[in-house]
């Protein structure tokens, strides 16, 4: 029986380099493909040449954040199609998260089950769309 994220490429974003390899390793678990980046700036070089499925975001990262990061990928077109989850430790009310076109948002402490079930609906609204 295929795994829930079977398939499924995720560009995982933070800066936090042991929430990162948790992340990765939760991901992967499930099928997912895996890329991860610590900094908004290796982010941005992979997205140049790299389309996920999901883009899984922190948002509060040192020397550039990751509001910056959407702006400029979507400045880019990076990011058309690419449904964005943030992950984050900022209490994002309902306006932030429409005003800043994020698909989804989890909280810091995230749930690995809520985690998956987030990425594997968005990867599955963006393939049927």
């Amino acid at each position: 029986m295929p795994s829930v994220l079977e398939g499924i490429q995720v560009l995982l974003v933070d800066d936090d380099e042991d929430l990162l390899a948790v992340m990765q390793l939760i991901l992967e678990s499930q099928g997912a493909l895996v890329i991860t980046t610590s900094t908004a700036e290796a982010a941005l070089d992979t997205l140049s040449t790299t389309k996920p499925d999901v883009l899984v975001l922190d948002i509060m990262m040192p020397h550039r954040d990751g509001w910056s990061l959407l702006n400029e990928a979507r400045g880019r077109g990076d990011l058309d199609g690419v449904p964005v989850l943030a992950v984050t430790g900022l209490d994002l009310g309902r306006d932030q998260i429409e005003q800043a076109g994020l698909s989804g948002y989890l909280p810091k402490p995230m749930d690995a089950k809520a985690l998956c079930l987030a990425v594997a609906r968005l990867a599955r609204a963006t393939r049927s769309a």
